[in-house]
């Protein structure tokens, strides 16, 4: 998934969405990337280390994730972990790709958490038209069979 080619127009939906998270849930930053740590998009104040949060946030999940199926769960979607002045909530999207988001006490945990559902769900769709648009222009980009007598 870290080879992901989005459409300036797919971007551009993305970045709306996180927008639209950031405004609704109070967090102060969004961050969609992949689960090796490829930023794809975010919103809100990152304060120029997106890169940076972006591949902890990776390294994080995929630790927590491996510790309980070491423990014998299967199914995982979500790391959280609380500050005294910054919490962390990192949430799946789809299978290749997770939504950070960063908030202080002016946002509620059950809000990020709720809108963090809903803004993966609307990412995930632009996602998948994404691989869809990729996929169409690789068969459309195949020559035809040659014929022989």
């Amino acid at each position: 998934m870290d080879d992901m080619v989005l459409s300036q127009q797919e971007g551009l939906r993305l970045r709306s969405i996180l927008e639209m998270m950031v405004e609704t849930t109070g967090v102060d930053c969004a961050v969609l990337l992949t689960r090796g740590g490829t930023v794809l998009g975010s919103a809100g104040k990152t304060n120029g280390r997106v890169i940076e949060l972006a591949a902890l946030a990776a390294g994080t999940y995929a630790s927590a994730e491996e510790l309980l199926r070491q423990v014998g769960e299967v199914d995982f979607s979500a790391v959280s972990h609380d500050g005294v002045r910054t919490h962390v909530y990192v949430g799946r999207v789809g299978t290749e790709c997770l939504l950070l988001s960063l908030y202080d006490y002016q946002a509620t945990a059950q809000m990020v958490r709720l809108q963090s559902r809903v803004a993966a769900e609307a990412c995930q769709l632009v996602i998948e038209q994404s691989a869809a648009r990729v996929r169409n222009s690789h068969t459309a980009a195949q020559p035809a069979p040659a014929f022989s007598n």
